[in-house]
């Protein structure tokens, strides 16, 4: 998942997207795990990075898989990347 970005503003570097597990909440009535996820974009060059997005409970969330993520919340991270000055 990319979004046309804006370069950084310290070194004009590109954002990438990162994503991890943020906090466990157990699990529920049927064993899957539920956790939020926290993405995040980073400058690939000075390592600066945008504001991080905080998922709801999800249920069996994946880094790897960002399928179980919803969109909605790339469309985030992406946007409060290109909104800093």
């Amino acid at each position: 998942n990319c979004k046309p970005t804006k370069s950084c503003p310290f070194c004009g570097g590109n954002g990438n997207l990162f994503i991890r597990q943020d906090k466990f909440y157990g699990f529920n009535g049927f064993g899957d795990k539920k956790m939020k996820m926290r993405l995040q974009v980073i400058c690939n060059k000075c390592h600066s990075r945008g504001k991080p997005i905080i998922t709801d409970y999800l249920v069996n969330p994946s880094s790897s898989n960002y399928e179980t993520i919803p969109e909605e919340y790339f469309d985030k991270a992406w946007d409060a990347w290109n909104r800093r000055v």
